[in-house]
């Protein structure tokens, strides 16, 4: 029997996120799904608890520890199934999760989907992505007239994202790390000419009590704002907006540099290093279909 889906959780070794993820997500599992855990502690704790508590999946057990995105393309790499689905050990889905998630692929030109899902009583998939004052900048959205309709967003969640498996070419490794990393994937996939959308009959919830802890808040901060510069970097591709972006870089350099925030000074300084590994990923890029500024207009659910 073929496989349909494979749902690929990353987890860095704690186990009670992912009892609660698996109660959730068993009664949404067919036959011909198949569930691949990503022990991405590097420590090999997971295999013991997973025969016991989750038979069913499927433990990859690197050697060295991974980070979300890399974790998620070791199981893409050991994956049998039609599509790829991921989902973080924090996500709690709900019944028809998935068959609503991977019907939406039915429908012509869809590249990558993300579902409805909320955290602490808010939607945080209705997103947009804005070029303003020379920066890239994640935007909420309302729900609209019409919260049930599937509408277009630029990116899928990282915590919770599917796409077919014979698209996937895998994730930026220059920008993967700690943010940005499902922006990046999500803008690569509607400027080859596919759509990115979200699917509010695929109900999901965020629970920040299971999150894994981070590394210090000072950390994931400046390495999201790094890859913030190296996303926009990847995909400019306009003289005027880059000349805009030239001017808010160097402003931003500027005010750090006299009001004696060094961290914003090191953050850029680290992108800058990544110049020739970035120069590297344009050089793949698709032929582009659509430009920067026409992704992030009719990838807004507003519009």
């Amino acid at each position: 029997m073929s496989v349909r889906a494979s749902v690929i959780v990353p987890s860095p070794g704690a186990t009670a996120p992912l009892e609660g993820l698996w109660a959730a997500l068993e009664p949404t599992l067919s036959l011909a799904d198949e569930l691949i855990l990503v022990d991405a502690s590097g420590r090999g704790v997971l295999a013991e608890w997973a025969e016991a508590a989750c038979p069913r999946a499927r433990v990859l057990s690197p050697t060295e520890s991974l980070d979300p995105a890399a974790a998620y393309a070791e199981g893409a790499d050991q994956a049998q199934g039609d599509f790829l689905v991921g989902l973080a050990p924090a996500v709690r889905v709900e019944p028809g999760f998935l068959d609503a998630l991977l019907a939406v692929f039915e429908e012509e030109g869809v590249g990558l989907a993300t579902p409805r899902l909320e955290c602490d009583g808010a939607v945080v998939s209705s997103v947009a992505v804005e070029f303003e004052d020379g920066r890239l900048h994640v935007v909420s959205r309302d729900l609209g007239p019409d919260p049930a309709l599937v509408r277009p967003v630029p990116f899928a969640s990282e915590h919770a994202f599917a796409l077919r498996r014979e698209t996937f070419a895998g994730f930026d490794r220059v920008i993967a790390p700690l943010g940005w990393w499902d922006v990046d994937l999500g803008l690569s996939v509607w400027r080859g000419g596919r759509r990115v959308v979200e699917v509010p009959s695929a109900r999901a919830r965020l629970d920040e009590e299971d999150a894994p802890g981070q590394l210090p808040p000072a950390v994931v901060h400046a390495s999201s704002e790094k890859n913030r510069l190296l996303t926009l970097w990847k995909h400019l591709d306009h003289k005027a907006d880059a000349h805009d972006h030239v001017a808010s870089l160097w402003r931003d350099a500027l005010d750090a540099a006299l009001g004696g925030r060094r961290e914003e000074l090191i953050w850029i300084a680290l992108a800058l290093q990544e110049l020739p590994q970035l120069g590297r990923s344009r050089a793949k890029l698709e032929p582009a279909r659509l430009g920067l500024r026409q992704v992030l207009r009719v990838s807004d659910p507003a519009r």
